[in-house]
C-alpha cells in the first residue's frame, strides 16, 4: 500500500525547509492546510524510514526543542547532530534559538486535497471538518467548527482574513453556515481581551494557562452568549459541548459545559442585581485601574487602551471603541464611467440587494448584511463597482485630479484609490502606481482592466528610491498620493486580528519609513503640483506631528489642511493632509 496522502504533503513540504532554517510542526501542518494538526506531523514523520534524504531533523517544537522529533532509539542525538553541522547551536537539553533561524514562508505550497489520516487515542488532533459532520449532527456544526479552526491558525501566526479564507474553501460552507463561521471567527478575535477576562473569572486556570484548543473553543462558546442574538444560549452551549465531544477534548466536554452555564449564571445573577442591560462584561468585577478596565471592557491591548484615555474625550473614546469592535458594513464604489449610482441602485434593488446612496458621497454605495458573494452581485463582471470604505473614498478627490495630467500614488496596492483617480480623470492622463510588492500589484491590475480603465501603469519599486532610480520624474508629477503604510489603529474593525499584532515599538520603525517616503517623494512634485499624504490610523506620530515635522524643515512647502478622522458611522479612522510649494 502507498504512502497516505497525508504524508506525502508533510513530506513535501519538510523537503522544502531550506538548509539551516527550523520550521515548526505546527507551521508544517499550516502549510499544507492541516490546521490544528501538528501531532498528526509528528507521526507522518514518525513514519519516515531512516536514513531519509527528506530533512526531518529541521521540524521542530514551538518552543525550540528537538524533544517532539520521531521517537526511536538515539533520534534525538542524531537530530542534534545533524542541526550543529548546519550551524544551528543544539544546547545538552534539546534547545536551541527557533527565532534566529526559523524558515519564513509567505505562500503555501502544498495545498491541502485529502483526508488527514486519524492519529492513535493518546495523540488525537482536532477533528475534521469532515469528521465533525454527520447525519446527526446539530445545525451549524460545520460552520462553529470552521471558526474554531480559524482562531488556532490566528493564535499560531496566521492572518485572520486569510486563514478564515483557507478554511471556507476547505470546508465548503455556503449561505448562513458561510455567514456564522466568518461573523464566529472575526467576532472571536476581536474580543479575544474580553473572552479571556470571562475565563479567568469563570475558571480554576486562567487564560493564558489554558491548553490553547479548549481556550479558543471556550472563546467560540462565551462569544456566542455574549454577542449573538440571533443563537439562543441552549444552542451555544451545547454545540460547543459536542465540538468538543467529537475532537480530543471528548474528556474535558464536562468542563467547557460547566463554564458555559457559569457565564449564563453570573450573567443572570447581575441582571436581576442591578437592573442592568446587556452589557458583554456584565457579570464581570472590572479593575480599578482605568487602564485596565478599558482594555478588558473594550477588548483591546492594554498599550492602546492607555493612549486613547490619553487622546480622547470620553464621549469619543466610547465612540471609538464601538466602532473598533462591531462588524464593519461594506461599501462600494461607482464607476460613473460605466453607470450611473441611481441605474446601479436600480439593478441592487431589482435583485434584491439592499443598497443606498452615502450622502456625501457622488459615488458612495452602502450595502445591507443580506448581499451574499459580492462576484456574483450586479454589475460586478461589467465592472461598474468596486469595493472601496467610504473614508477612502475621500481621499482621492483631495488631489483635484485634471484630465490629461500626471499622477503618482506611491504606495498603490491594492489599488482603490488609483483607480478612483483614473475614474475621477475620466481615464484621460497617465497614473503611476508603485508598490515594491508585484503580485499586489497584480490585485491592482486585473481590478482595473474590469474597470476598463487604460490610464494606470504600475512600477513594482520602492518609492523612497524613485528620485534617484527614476532621474526623468524629478518635477514631472502633477499630483502625488502617498497613501502610506500605517499601523492600521483607524480599521480595526476591518482587521480583527490586528490590535493583537500590533505592538508600540514598531510604531517607532513606521514613521521613520513614513518620514523617508514623503522625503523621497517631494522632488518628483511640480512647482505648482499637489501632494496628499494620507493614513488609515489614529496615531499623532504617524499623522499630525509626522507633518509638523516635515514641514519644519521644508520651509518651501505649506499646508492646505490636515484632518483626522476617526472610526465611526462616518467610516473608518483615516488622516490626511494637503501639502503644496509655496507660491510667489
Amino acid at each position: 500500500m502507498g504512502m497516505p496522502s497525508f504524508d506525502q504533503r508533510v513530506l513535501k513540504a519538510v523537503a522544502m525547509i531550506p538548509r539551516g532554517r527550523l520550521a515548526t510542526y505546527g507551521q508544517i501542518a499550516e502549510l499544507i492546510g492541516a490546521y490544528g494538526c501538528a501531532r498528526q506531523v509528528g507521526w507522518a514523520l514518525r513514519r519516515l524510514p531512516l536514513p531519509s534524504p527528506v530533512p526531518w531533523h529541521r521540524v521542530v517544537n514551538a518552543r525550540g526543542q528537538v524533544s517532539l522529533s520521531p521517537s526511536r532509539e538515539g533520534s534525538d542525538w542524531i537530530q542534534r547532530q545533524l542541526l550543529i553541522a548546519e550551524g544551528i547551536p543544539v544546547d545538552g537539553e534539546g534547545r536551541l534559538e527557533l527565532s534566529r533561524f526559523r524558515w519564513r514562508v509567505e505562500s503555501l505550497p502544498v495545498p491541502h486535497d485529502g483526508e488527514i489520516p486519524p492519529l492513535p487515542m493518546a495523540a488525537r488532533s482536532p477533528a475534521t471538518p469532515s469528521d465533525v459532520a454527520s447525519a446527526t449532527s446539530p445545525p451549524g456544526l460545520e460552520a462553529r467548527h470552521a471558526a474554531w479552526q480559524v482562531l488556532q491558525a490566528v493564535a499560531a501566526g496566521a492572518y485572520a482574513d486569510a486563514a478564515l479564507e483557507r478554511e471556507l474553501q476547505r470546508s465548503q460552507l455556503e449561505g448562513a453556515d458561510r455567514g456564522l463561521a466568518t461573523e464566529l471567527a472575526y467576532g472571536a478575535i476581536r474580543q479575544r481581551g474580553l473572552l479571556d477576562g470571562w475565563l479567568d473569572a469563570v475558571g480554576r486556570v486562567p487564560a493564558q494557562r489554558q491548553p490553547p484548543r479548549l481556550r479558543w473553543l471556550l472563546h467560540l462558546g462565551i462569544y456566542q452568549l455574549l454577542f449573538t442574538e440571533r443563537v439562543p444560549a441552549a444552542a451555544a452551549v451545547s454545540t460547543t459541548v459536542e465540538l468538543a465531544k467529537r475532537t480530543e477534548l471528548a474528556r474535558l466536554a464536562p468542563v467547557v459545559n460547566g463554564m458555559l452555564r457559569e457565564v449564563l449564571r453570573r450573567r443572570g445573577t447581575a441582571a436581576a442585581a442591578a437592573d442592568a442591560d446587556a452589557l458583554p462584561w456584565r457579570g464581570l468585577e472590572l479593575p480599578p485601574d482605568p487602564v485596565a478596565a478599558l482594555a478588558l471592557r473594550s477588548s483591546l491591548p492594554s498599550w492602546l487602551a492607555e493612549l486613547l484615555l490619553q487622546w480622547l474625550p470620553p464621549d469619543q473614546l466610547e465612540s471609538f471603541t464601538a466602532a473598533a469592535n462591531q462588524p464593519p458594513g461594506l461599501d462600494l464604489r461607482v464607476n460613473r464611467l460605466r453607470t450611473s449610482r441611481d441605474d446601479l441602485l436600480a439593478a441592487f434593488s431589482q435583485a434584491g440587494v439592499a443598497a443606498r446612496a452615502i450622502a456625501d458621497l457622488d459615488a458612495g454605495v452602502s450595502l445591507g448584511s443580506s448581499r451574499g458573494e459580492l462576484h456574483r452581485l450586479p454589475g460586478f463582471r461589467e465592472g461598474q463597482w468596486c469595493v472601496q470604505d467610504r473614508s477612502a473614498q475621500r481621499i482621492a478627490p483631495l488631489l483635484a485630479v485634471e484630465p490629461g495630467q500626471w499622477v503618482l500614488d506611491a504606495c498603490a496596492a491594492p489599488g482603490g484609490k488609483s483607480t478612483q483617480l483614473a475614474e475621477l480623470m475620466g481615464d484621460q492622463g497617465c497614473i503611476w502606481a508603485v508598490d515594491r510588492s508585484d503580485a499586489r500589484l497584480e490585485r491592482l491590475r486585473r481590478n482595473a482592466a474590469r474597470l476598463g480603465l487604460s490610464s494606470i501603469s504600475t512600477l513594482a519599486a520602492d518609492a523612497r528610491l524613485l528620485a534617484a532610480d527614476q532621474p526623468d520624474w524629478l518635477g514631472r508629477f502633477d499630483r502625488i498620493l502617498v497613501d502610506a503604510p500605517c499601523s492600521g489603529l483607524g480599521t480595526l474593525a476591518r482587521h480583527p486580528d490586528a490590535r493583537w499584532r500590533i505592538r508600540p515599538e514598531a510604531i517607532i520603525g513606521l514613521t521613520e519609513l513614513q518620514r523617508q517616503l514623503l522625503e523621497g517623494l517631494i522632488p518628483l512634485l511640480k512647482p505648482d503640483g499637489r501632494l496628499v499624504y494620507a493614513t488609515c490610523t489614529v496615531h499623532p506620530a504617524e499623522n499630525s506631528e509626522l507633518i509638523e515635522s516635515f514641514l519644519e524643515k521644508h520651509p518651501q512647502l505649506e499646508l492646505l489642511r490636515a484632518r483626522q478622522s476617526w472610526p465611526g458611522p462616518a467610516g473608518d479612522g483615516f488622516f490626511d493632509a494637503v501639502i503644496e510649494p509655496r507660491r510667489g
